[in-house]
């Protein structure tokens, strides 16, 4: 039974996401915006190319290590906030960075998550 009322939202809202795998290619600093941002740029290959996620959350990792890494991102979002997709990550906490959701083996850039 779903205790999960408000906010729930029906399967087909759910299909509407366009999750898929890339890999990140460069982070940097963000000097124009008015919080201290970071822009990381996702290579999806193919047909999406590469792609802007902006975020003020601090990163877990050293901004260089995340460089070769892929992560899953939403990529059919309207651009809002100086980002093109939404990466996903989580937190065991809410006072701790997000941790990036990545795939446990490599993946061809640009497969779509099911």
């Amino acid at each position: 039974m779903n205790k999960m009322k408000n906010g729930s939202i029906a399967l087909s809202d759910l299909n509407k996401l366009d999750i898929r795998v890339g890999t990140i290619i460069e982070v940097r600093s963000f000097p124009e915006a008015k919080t201290n941002k970071f822009q990381v740029f996702v290579n999806f290959g193919g047909n999406i190319g590469v792609l802007r996620s902006s975020t003020s959350q601090p990163l877990i990792e050293k901004r260089e290590s995340l460089i070769g890494q892929q992560v899953m991102a939403i990529v059919n979002l309207l651009e809002e906030n100086d980002s093109e997709c939404f990466i996903l990550g989580s937190s065991a906490t809410e006072s701790k960075p997000p941790i990036l959701i990545q795939p446990q083996h490599y993946i061809k850039n640009g497969l779509k998550v099911c």
